[in-house]
């Protein structure tokens, strides 16, 4: 990424987290660009860097002008930005990416989380045990016909879209309930526990 890049999101982020605006400071943090049609006044890039055995990880949201948020871990920053943006989601697709992004880069990073499309995506650990080849083969009977890439639905003035995801070693669904201008409510669902996966940040 581009000094010019770096240098915003610094001054940026000095007003709203000045630890990591230092950090990002470091050269050896990278920073990459988030690609989505959705978005035309603000970008939203992903800030990596390996610390040890907990490497840090975010997402922050900017436009030209230097106002920047800090997306991990907080939804209401992703809808302030999305207000500014002025965004008006026309159809189905739009809404289903627009709840992709959302669960890509709003969720906290200090936790094992992913989203799934398929069965296949979910990262079983390499070693298991005769119960817990069981589990997964159960897990992948299952799931395959269920877990799908999120579709959304107009109904009653708003989208609803569903996705899978891994947090920890549960499988969860969560529902998105979303205007046409981006406001968004999330239900979770608890679908299953103590799946023997890979874990790791």
């Amino acid at each position: 990424m581009d000094n010019n890049t770096r240098a915003l999101l610094i001054n940026g982020l000095h007003e709203i987290d000045p630890v990591l605006a230092e950090v990002l400071d470091n050269p050896r943090t990278k920073i990459e660009r988030v690609e989505s049609s959705l978005l035309k006044t603000f970008a939203i890039y992903f800030l990596f860097k390996l610390e040890g055995f907990h490497p840090l990880k975010c997402y922050v949201g900017a436009n030209k002008a230097g106002k920047v948020f800090l997306l991990s871990g907080n939804p209401s920053a992703f809808v302030e930005m999305i207000d500014q943006e002025r965004i008006k989601l026309e159809n189905d697709q739009a809404a289903a990416d627009y709840f992709s992004l959302f669960l890509l880069v709003t969720e906290y990073t200090g936790t094992y989380y992913y989203v799934v499309n398929s069965a296949a995506d979910v990262r079983f650990a390499p070693e298991l045990d005769e119960t817990e080849q069981e589990v997964k083969a159960d897990f992948i009977k299952r799931y395959t016909p269920i877990i799908r890439p999120p579709v959304a639905k107009f109904k009653d003035d708003e989208f609803i879209v569903n996705s899978y995801v891994i947090e920890e070693n549960a499988l969860e669904l969560r529902t998105g309930f979303i205007s046409p201008a981006g406001v968004i409510i999330i239900e979770k669902k608890v679908l299953e526990e103590n799946l023997p996966l890979v874990i790791y940040l």
